[in-house]
């Protein structure tokens, strides 16, 4: 290139755009430097933030349903009453002249043991107290099904009558 003011004439490189790149590349590479490592250098100090990762897992199945307590009837046999308790006959109750039957309803475990009772025909609640307290105390031989001892339920029928108390 020639200068037309001084009157000399400066090198033209083969190609002009070469020194620019590297100049551009440098300047690039400079500016990565100085903007990027701090940026690479303060994340790699920062603590991570915690991730909650969540596993979805199928739930487990439940457990086997209790066996339901079979009637006892029909081509089910009653089992044996190994312990029976009497109900006593509750003084107040002989002197107001109650009597009749209590009908109860008793579920019994597979051991035989009287778990819960309840009334389902009332004949006064002084009656009804000792008839409950009294099949509590009952136990049975277990009940057999399939080669297993399963729960029951059974009506207990008792009767509260004067007339047996005084021959008795």
């Amino acid at each position: 290139m020639f200068d037309l003011i001084t009157g000399t004439a400066t090198h033209i490189p083969r190609h002009p755009r070469g020194p620019m790149l590297v100049s551009t590349g440098a300047q690039l590479a400079i500016l990565g430097l100085v903007v990027l490592l701090p940026v690479v250098l303060a994340t790699h100090v920062l603590p991570q933030p915690p991730t909650m990762m969540a596993f979805v897992v199928a739930a487990p199945p439940p457990p086997p349903a209790a066996p339901a307590p079979v009637r006892i009837g029909g081509q089910i046999q009653p089992p044996a009453l190994v312990l029976r308790v009497e109900p006593t006959y509750p003084p107040m109750a002989v002197s107001a002249h109650l009597q009749g039957m209590v009908i109860l309803e008793a579920i019994v475990d597979a051991e035989g043991t009287v778990t819960d009772v309840k009334v389902l025909r009332s004949v006064s609640p002084l009656l009804d107290r000792e008839a409950l307290a009294a099949v509590r105390q009952w136990r049975y031989s277990p009940v057999v099904l399939n080669g297993r001892p399963v729960p029951f339920v059974l009506s207990v029928s008792l009767s509260f009558s004067l007339r047996e108390r005084d021959q008795g």
